[in-house]
């Protein structure tokens, strides 16, 4: 299978098994437009555990929802209290429209309660995943540009991964330590032979909040 732009080679990956190898046997797949304020992820991988426990909204499997939802409901079970809409943003790396309308659909659900003062706490008696997240970002030509988008989606995801063509390997190769110094997982994938090597994999954790702008400059300057 010959893939001559990067929506052919997202296709090709996630259209077989190789995909859920990056996360576990039994996890699902989302394509997704997953919005949050560091881009769109081309792709976002959940495991099983998280997407079919209760509760989820009938009708958010295999969309952005169910992402959404089992964030915010580890994020506020692990909390020490009570949060605001804000501070759930900023945890989650969520967009404010992602996590209004989610904390909204959680409280008709009766999943959490809105106190008095605008925050929101979690029912005690609610079922809540530890969920593992994976975000993918499939690139052609243009590894800066991956490794910058990758590195944001860590605002929300475990694992940050960037897949790109097997005749990159040994282009990659060389940029090993680039993504190893920010956390992201880096691999290449032949859509012929269906084959992925995984070049480096990146400890799974989100990192720590650093200012923006100079993550940004040391990216670019790679």
């Amino acid at each position: 299978m010959v893939t001559k732009t990067e929506a052919e080679f997202q296709a090709a990956f996630l259209a077989n098994q190789k995909a859920k190898s990056l996360i576990s046997r039994s996890s699902n797949q989302f394509v997704c437009d997953l919005e949050t304020p560091h881009g769109r992820p081309d792709a976002v991988l959940f495991n099983s555990e998280a997407l079919n426990s209760k509760p989820i909204e009938r009708g958010v499997k295999h969309s952005p929802g169910v992402a959404v939802f089992a964030t915010i409901l580890w994020i506020l079970k692990e909390s020490r209290g009570p949060l605001n809409g804000a501070t759930i943003e900023r945890l989650s790396g969520l967009s404010s429209s992602y996590v209004g309308r989610t904390l909204r659909s959680m409280r008709r659900a009766g999943v959490v309660s809105k106190l008095g003062d605008g925050r929101y706490v979690l029912d005690p008696a609610a079922l809540v995943p530890r969920a593992k997240i994976v975000s993918i970002e499939f690139k052609l030509t243009n590894w800066r540009k991956a490794l910058k988008q990758a590195f944001g989606h860590r605002a929300f995801a475990d694992e940050a991964f960037v897949i790109m063509p097997a005749g990159k390997r040994a282009l990659l190769s060389k940029r090993v330590d680039r993504f190893a110094e920010f956390g992201v997982s880096v691999g290449v994938y032949d859509a012929a032979s269906d084959y992925l090597e995984i070049l480096h994999r990146a400890k799974s954790k989100r990192p720590p909040r650093r200012p923006y702008i100079d993550i940004l400059c040391r990216l670019w300057a790679s």
